[in-house]
């Protein structure tokens, strides 16, 4: 199944102050512990895949967060039946099994971004964190592109090391954090 377009990750600013989360993870004793952290935002939750499929067509969400793992099901296979449907909704994938190829994996397939999971994983965290990304200021597309790729090189060369591959760029290791999360710009 073809992903329409890449869902606009900076569609969650401007939004209102209350914004409709979809949280998926078979996992309900973290889904709890998230209902009660989201305090900015009203989030909705589902255990299966079949459970998201009937929120997401009964609540349009303006953002879904999909463990990676759902059981026997795949979280990405759900994130982009999402896509096909709805293209410009932001979708971040969470796990705890994140490593580089699977984030990378993730951003391909089309996700706005990737976290692994644990119990700072909070939704209203994620909202800010998209919302912080867009006041960036703005780069020549291609310039970013090339920026962004040379990063994504050195630290693979760096096997996945933040410490070692912001040294190497000369690059605060929070600002390579940030271009890591980011996500490769669509030109």
């Amino acid at each position: 199944m073809g992903v329409a377009s890449k869902p606009d990750c900076r569609t969650l600013v401007g939004l209102s102050a209350e914004r409709t989360i979809l949280f998926v993870d078979d996992d309900e004793q973290l889904l709890r512990a998230m209902q009660r952290r989201a305090t900015a935002n009203r989030l909705i939750v589902a255990t299966t895949s079949a459970n998201a499929q009937i929120a997401f067509a009964r609540e349009d969400p303006d953002l879904i967060i999909v463990d990676m793992y759902l059981g026997a099901e795949s979280g990405l296979e759900l994130a982009r039946m999402f896509m096909a449907v709805r293209p410009n909704v932001p979708i971040v994938v969470v796990s705890s099994k994140m490593d580089v190829e699977l984030a990378a994996d993730c951003l391909r397939a089309g996700v706005c971004d990737v976290y692994e999971k644990d119990k700072d994983i909070v939704p209203d965290e994620i909202v800010r964190r998209l919302e912080q990304r867009k006041r960036l200021p703005a780069l020549e597309p291609s310039l970013t592109r090339e920026l962004w790729h040379g990063i994504h090189r050195v630290f693979l060369e760096c096997d996945a090391e933040i410490e070692e591959c912001a040294r190497r760029l000369e690059m605060r290791p929070a600002t390579l954090e940030r271009w890591l999360q980011m996500g490769p710009p669509k030109s």
